[in-house]
């Protein structure tokens, strides 16, 4: 569980390269998938370079491909899964994140998975039969505070001289006290300086404009989602 910075199609697997590893690793963005149970099309085109359109299909294929190492007794590369957002996977079952932890269970399964959340307590709003699925290891990352994320904002738009310095403090401890995602934090200053742009304003933005802003996106179903690389 750590700190924060569509269906996502694509996942990336890359061969461990240090000391001649023996494992691949499969990067997975809960973020980027329109429902948890996509989760399975996006794992199985990884492992097989086919695309399977039905999660269902995807995940018997996978359990297949599980049982196939226990039945000819076949030794895989070890795969790494990280799944990034892996809160975003939780459902009121709870079935794509139980299947997810189960499968390196499966014998001769050839399966590790690693799970980042920025929901700190992620692990206790899990069903019992989740948690008996995963392993003990955890590490948890602290939250920025007001004065991180005041500092991070600094060094993206304060050369730019575009976000009066009250409307920078407004901004981190604002996200400090929800969540302190660094994420959020700088889109939330982002999504201020749309505001001014839209309205033809040249000068910085002030802490009324960022409050009134951040009063706008907590109102809104897709709150401080903008994304951060389009300052880039």
């Amino acid at each position: 569980e750590g700190r924060g910075g569509g269906r996502g199609s694509k996942s990336s697997r890359k061969k461990g390269e240090k000391l001649g590893e023996s494992f691949d690793v499969v990067k997975i963005n809960g973020m980027k998938l329109s429902k948890p149970q996509d989760l399975y099309s996006v794992l199985w085109e990884s492992l097989s370079g086919r695309s399977i359109k039905t999660a269902t299909t995807a995940k018997n294929y996978i359990e297949r491909y599980l049982e196939e190492n226990v039945r000819r007794k076949r030794k895989r590369r070890m795969i790494v899964i990280m799944v990034d957002e892996i809160d975003l996977l939780k459902t009121r079952k709870q079935d794509v994140l139980y299947n997810l932890f189960e499968w390196p269970l499966h014998p001769s399964s050839n399966f590790i998975v690693l799970g980042i959340a920025n929901t700190y307590d992620l692990i206790q709003r899990l069903l019992p039969k989740v948690k008996s699925r995963m392993g003990s290891s955890t590490v948890k990352f602290l939250p920025y505070t007001a004065e991180d994320l005041k500092a991070i904002i600094n060094q993206l738009v304060g050369p730019l001289k575009v976000i009066s310095e009250d409307a920078v403090e407004f901004a981190a401890s604002k996200i400090a006290s929800w969540s302190g995602d660094a994420r959020k934090a700088l889109n939330l200053a982002i999504a201020a300086l749309r505001e001014a742009e839209k309205r033809g304003r040249d000068e910085e933005v002030t802490y009324m404009g960022m409050k009134n802003t951040c009063q706008e996106l907590e109102s809104s179903p897709l709150v401080l989602m903008i994304k951060v690389e389009d300052l880039k």
